[in-house]
Parts: C-alpha cells; sequence; structure tokens
C-alpha cells in the first residue's frame, strides 16, 4: 500500500458541502462561547463591586463598634471617680440648704447647684448605661411587640405633639433581648418625635418591620429582620450623618449625645447593624439584626471573619455550580445580581 494511503484528508480533499457546514458551526460555537464569556465576566465583575462596597460598610461597622467599646472603657473609669465627688457635693449643699431661711438668696444659690448637680449625675448615669458591658438575654420575641412597647413608653410625648403614628408590621418572631432592643427602638422613636416638635407641618411617624436578605460582617448574605423608624422631621444635614453615632456628639443644648451611641451598641451586641439617612420628607433609621443566631457571631478581636477573596471565591464557586451542567458551561448565563 503506498504512503499516500496513510495521509490523513485534508479540508480540500473533503466534500465541500460538509466542509462549509463544520466551518459554520464552529464559528457559530465560537461566537456563542464568547458571548458567554463575556456576560459571565460581566455578572462577577458586578458582583464583585457589590462584594467590596458591601465589606467596605461590614468593616466600617466593626471599626466604629471597636471605637465605641474602647472609648467605653475609658469612660467607665472616669464615671466612677466623677461620681463618689458628686455625692458628696449634693449632700453638702441640702445641708447647706436647710441651714438658711426660705427667702435668702443663698437657698436659691443652693438649688441651681443641685440642678446642677442632678444634671451632672444624669450625664455620668448615661456614661455608665454606655460604657457596661451587655449582656443580652436572647428569647423569642414577636417583631411588632417590640414597637408596641416602645410606643407604649413614648406615649404622652406623641400625643403632646399631635404626632400620628403608622404602622406596618411584619408578624414574624426572632430571638431578641427585649429590654434591650425596647430601649433601643424607643430611643429613636423619642428623637424622632423631638424632631418634629420643632417644626410646622404634617407630623407622621412610620413604623416598619419586615424581612430582608443583607450583608453579614463577613460578606455572606443572610435573612435579617428589620426595624424601620422614618420621620417628617426635616431630615438630619449631611455633614451631621457620619458623626451621629459618635458618644458625646448631639445638635441640643441639653442632650448628653449618647443617646444614639447606646443604640448602636444594643444594635452591635445583636450582631446586627444600624443605619441613617434622610427621605424626601425627614429620616430614616433601620436596625437590621440576622435572622439566624449562628449568623450574630464574629472574631474575637472584633475582625470580619471572611475577606473580599474569600468571599469573591465563595460566590464565583457558587454560581459556577449553576453554570456548568455535566462539565459543559450552560447556554444561560446567571443573571447580573446576588442572591
Amino acid at each position: 500500500m503506498s504512503a499516500l494511503a496513510h495521509q490523513p484528508p485534508t479540508l480540500a480533499s473533503l466534500p465541500r458541502r460538509l466542509a462549509a457546514d463544520d466551518l459554520a458551526e464552529i464559528v457559530r460555537s465560537f461566537t456563542e462561547a464568547a458571548e458567554r464569556l463575556q456576560a459571565t465576566h460581566v455578572v462577577l465583575d458586578g458582583q464583585v463591586r457589590q462584594l467590596t462596597a458591601e465589606l467596605a460598610h461590614a468593616n466600617e461597622q466593626l471599626r466604629r463598634s471597636q471605637e465605641l467599646a474602647a472609648l467605653g472603657e475609658m469612660a467607665a473609669g472616669i464615671a466612677h471617680e466623677i461620681r463618689n465627688p458628686l455625692g458628696s457635693i449634693a449632700l453638702d449643699v441640702e445641708v447647706l440648704r436647710e441651714d438658711v431661711g426660705e427667702v435668702d438668696p443663698k437657698r436659691t444659690l443652693c438649688d441651681r447647684v443641685l440642678r446642677a448637680v442632678r444634671r451632672l449625675d444624669q450625664i455620668v448615669g448615661d456614661v455608665l448605661r454606655f460604657a457596661k458591658d451587655l449582656r443580652i438575654q436572647l428569647a423569642p420575641t414577636p417583631a411588632a411587640e417590640v414597637f408596641d412597647a416602645a410606643l407604649e413608653y413614648c406615649e404622652a410625648l406623641v400625643r403632646a405633639h399631635g404626632v400620628t403614628v403608622e404602622r406596618s408590621d411584619l408578624q414574624a418572631t426572632i430571638d431578641l433581648d427585649r429590654h434591650l432592643m425596647t430601649q433601643a427602638l424607643t430611643n429613636l422613636v423619642r428623637n424622632a418625635v423631638e424632631a418634629m416638635a420643632t417644626r410646622n407641618g404634617e407630623r407622621s411617624l412610620m413604623l416598619s418591620t419586615k424581612k430582608s436578605r443583607r450583608a453579614l460582617r463577613d460578606g455572606r448574605r443572610a435573612e435579617h429582620v428589620v426595624f424601620r423608624v422614618e420621620d417628617t422631621g426635616g431630615g438630619i444635614g449631611e455633614d451631621l450623618l457620619e458623626r451621629i453615632f459618635h458618644p458625646f456628639f448631639t445638635t441640643r443644648d441639653d442632650g448628653t449625645g449618647l443617646g444614639l451611641a447606646i443604640v448602636h451598641r444594643i444594635v452591635d451586641a445583636h450582631g446586627g447593624a444600624i443605619t441613617a439617612c434622610n427621605t424626601e420628607r425627614g429620616a430614616r433609621f433601620e436596625i437590621a439584626v440576622p435572622v439566624r443566631p449562628e449568623d450574630r457571631t464574629r472574631r474575637a478581636d472584633g475582625r470580619a471573619t471572611d475577606s473580599l477573596d474569600a468571599a469573591v471565591s465563595r460566590r464565583i464557586a457558587t454560581k459556577s455550580s449553576a453554570w456548568r451542567r455535566d462539565g459543559a458551561v450552560s447556554d444561560r448565563p446567571a443573571a447580573a445580581t446576588i442572591d
């Protein structure tokens, strides 16, 4: 047999119709694969950007929590040192007050000093509440009942300022420290009512609970219960939004600036997050708490348990299982969203 018989067939030696069909199929397959790869690239790029933003937000929450904890330890020591002398001052002034007559100007001076001492004692009490180690006692709690309790505490204030309350409640139960979360929501409700009390016009307080999938500190997404407090008080200055949770920051003449800092610590103890933003009519605060207790933990040093690379790798692996079927790329790329 000649050597030519063992040579592989060439394109020219094949039937013309078969060669043309094969080329068209190859080109079509290549084009479809390129389009799928491009779509996959767009999806992954979008997910990386979203993960980067979410992890940056989570790290900011952790940084703020660490700062609050460190400041709380320092403030607790100072507050204890101040409280004892304050008690002695109050006792001595009370003795002096009893020794002067009812119309003596010195009695008025003593009353003024006592009011100042009580004010200082109130501030010290706020500092100690902010600084104390929060040990939450979790128990199954209907989400709507926490708002019920907060409104009960603020009932007189709401009625005095003619505020209309709108409710939109989620019928769900979540493990919470009912007392502490009620304290946090009471503070937000009181702040909202007082903000509206200084303005003319509509005074509406919108309270709602809902479920939402949100990012955890490690970049994963999990189901949260979200408590929302929204008012028509005109909103918060854009330059103040980043500072409102800082301890001792306040815009009120009689405020200690610890109310929202305490709220932040309560939310942080639940493994949740608190955010604030402006709406067209006022301000909106949201407290998001993970539904599952195992989603509320973080490392002992307070840092996130995952990195951006790990989060992206995990997300790619998850999506890849959906894109591939029996070792071949699926014909339909995943949508450009994160679950």
